[in-house]
C-alpha cells in the first residue's frame, strides 16, 4: 500500500483527520491540570548512627540489627538497606508506595527510634533519621545542537 499515494488521492480526509487530531489536542492542552509547583511523596529516608571507636562487625550486630529489629514492626515500611562501616552505619528506608502521608510514618520512626536508643552501647550517638534529605528534586534538560 502506498500511502503517500494514498493521501494525495484522498485530500479531503487526510485533511478532516488533521483538523480533529489539532482539535483533540488542543483540547488536551487546555484541559489538562498544571501546577508550577507540584506535590508529590518521598518515601525515602536515612538513619544514620555514629559509635566512634567500633569495628564493622560490632557496628552491625550491637547497632545496626537492633534499629532494623525496632523497625520491622512498622507495616508502612516496604524496605530497608543497611550497610555498617568502622564507626558508622546507614539504613535507608523505603516506604510502601500506598502512604501518601510519609510525614505520619516518620514520626513513628522517631518513636521507635527514641525506644531503642537505651538498647543501643555505651558511647554510641543517638540514630539520626534524615527524612528531608530529598525535598529539593531539580531536573535540568539542556538540548544543543550548533
Amino acid at each position: 500500500m502506498n500511502f503517500p499515494r494514498l493521501a494525495l488521492n484522498n485530500k479531503i480526509i487526510v485533511v478532516v483527520i488533521a483538523v480533529l487530531l489539532t482539535l483533540l489536542g488542543l483540547n488536551v492542552f487546555l484541559t489538562a491540570p498544571r501546577k508550577e509547583d507540584p506535590q508529590f511523596t518521598i518515601r525515602d529516608a536515612w538513619v544514620v548512627t555514629v559509635w566512634p571507636g567500633a569495628t564493622a562487625k560490632q557496628v552491625e550486630e550491637l547497632v545496626a540489627d537492633p534499629i532494623e529489629d525496632a523497625l520491622a514492626g512498622i507495616e508502612a515500611i516496604r524496605r530497608i538497606d543497611t550497610t555498617s562501616y568502622v564507626n558508622y552505619s546507614v539504613s535507608q528506608i523505603t516506604l510502601q508506595d500506598q502512604y501518601s502521608d510519609a510525614s505520619a510514618v516518620w514520626d513513628k520512626v522517631r518513636r521507635e527510634l527514641t525506644l531503642v536508643e537505651p538498647n543501643l552501647p555505651a558511647g554510641c550517638m543517638s540514630p539520626i533519621l534524615d527524612d528531608h534529605a530529598s525535598q529539593a528534586a531539580v531536573f535540568m534538560l539542556g538540548i544543543y545542537q550548533d
